[in-house]
């Protein structure tokens, strides 16, 4: 017989975890903005090594508040999805 599985599951990490991330994102922009640095050459860089690091790193590299913010609302509602469905 086939099992049934379980209907979906409400827990805290389905808010958790999206509002860590997006913390997360916010902490860089301020730390960036408050003490001057540029994060820019952490993005994507082709037909490099180094630039591969851009892959995971350019998340976190926006050019102003804007930018973040409108960042910020499809990020929390894609990982608050991710994890609603996982």
């Amino acid at each position: 017989m086939l099992k049934q599985r379980e209907p979906f599951i409400f827990s805290t990490g389905v808010i958790g975890y999206p509002l860590l991330f997006v913390l997360i994102v916010w902490l860089v922009f301020w730390f960036e903005i408050r003490f001057g640095f540029d994060f820019n050459y952490l993005g994507i860089q082709p037909r490099s090594i180094k630039g591969l690091r851009g892959i995971f790193l350019s998340p976190f590299i926006h050019s102003d508040i804007k930018h973040l913010f409108h960042n910020t609302i499809p990020l929390f509602i894609l990982t608050m999805a991710l994890f609603f469905f996982l």
